[in-house]
């Protein structure tokens, strides 16, 4: 599974946005864990599987290339591009 500290400490200086917030809601995340298929809604989705995917992550290069096409940032997990 994802080391989610170790990951947003490496890729926190690229990200969009308050750096302080998204240190905040890590922490928050943290406490309260992964849902789980027993709360009722999450109980369709299948978060190993997902967290399987390699996800790209959001950085202002990628928000910036979203906003020039007028794509939604929801396209980032499919658009690809040598950084």
């Amino acid at each position: 599974m994802l080391d989610a500290r170790t990951h947003f400490e490496a890729v926190k200086a690229g990200l969009p946005g308050d750096a302080a917030r998204r240190a905040d809601m890590l922490v928050q995340a943290e406490q309260l864990g992964l849902p789980t298929r027993r709360q009722e809604s999450w109980h369709y989705t299948d978060l190993p599987q997902l967290l399987k995917r390699p996800w790209p992550v959001p950085t202002v290069r990628r928000l910036k290339i979203c906003r020039i096409f007028r794509l939604s940032p929801h396209l980032l997990c499919s658009l690809t591009m040598a950084d």
